[in-house]
């Protein structure tokens, strides 16, 4: 019988906004980033955690973006998996 793989799941949260669609992480497994710390592009960090062995499961548009509003803002919600280490 095939071991089973137990999953460690992680999360953090992005957003959009401006006339550019600047896109910065504002929350990492639930904890905020301050205000003076350097934003973070959601798509470095995919790809630092890539690195580290987690896989993209899905991204949530907790609060997609309108095209239509004066300042564009929307929210996502990535989350990602990676096999547990250590059981």
């Amino acid at each position: 019988m095939a071991e089973r793989v137990q999953w460690e799941y992680g999360q953090f949260l992005a957003s959009v906004s401006g006339s550019t669609m600047e896109r910065s992480v504002g929350a990492i497994n639930g904890q905020m980033l301050g205000s003076s710390e350097e934003a973070i592009d959601p798509f470095v960090l995919l790809n630092q955690m890539g690195d580290e062995g987690w896989e993209l499961v899905s991204i949530h548009a907790l609060m997609p973006p309108s095209p239509n509003a004066a300042m564009p803002f929307g929210l996502f919600e990535y989350v990602l998996k990676r096999p547990r280490s250590g059981i």
